[in-house]
């Protein structure tokens, strides 16, 4: 049975990370280089770096790029507070400050 385009990536991305070849703390290439490589569009990728996400695999950090996760596989620790989250204000919460 042929495998899908996604799980191309997933099994290679994988396999990388488990033999030791990517390390924690290593870049994977950009969604568009991914694109590239594999000859698949931007959807596939991320469908593909997002699995590896969730496997807890990869981390994403915003602006900056993924990354091989310290401990692959692992449960990521849970998030600490800043205590800086708001939650939305709603338009009438809004027209009581005024």
């Amino acid at each position: 049975m042929p495998v899908s385009k996604t799980q191309k990536i997933i099994d290679d991305y994988t396999e990388k990370i488990e033999s030791g070849e990517l390390r924690p703390g290593d870049k994977l290439p950009s969604a568009s280089q991914l694109r590239l490589e594999y000859g698949v569009s931007i959807t596939v990728v991320r469908y593909a770096v997002g699995w590896l996400k969730a496997a807890n695999l990869a981390v994403g950090v915003p602006g900056v790029g993924v990354f091989v996760a310290d401990e692959p596989g692992n449960e990521p620790p849970a998030k600490k507070s800043t205590g800086t989250s708001r939650r939305p204000t709603k338009a009438a919460d809004r027209k009581k400050t005024r």
